[in-house]
């Protein structure tokens, strides 16, 4: 699966499965995003990727 996939997937559905909420709009904070799917393994993502 692409990162983009993985976010689009927790963001969507399953945001507790890497330890976030989402606000009451929808939203998630982008650092706790990251740090929590760099937690659940298998990624190391940050701030400075780009798209591609």
């Amino acid at each position: 699966m692409t990162v983009s996939g993985i976010i689009a997937l927790i963001l969507r559905h399953k945001p507790e499965t890497i330890g976030i909420t989402l606000d009451e709009h929808g939203w998630a904070d982008v650092r706790e995003l990251i740090d929590g799917i760099n937690r659940s393994g298998g990624h190391n993502l940050d701030m400075d990727m780009k798209a591609g």
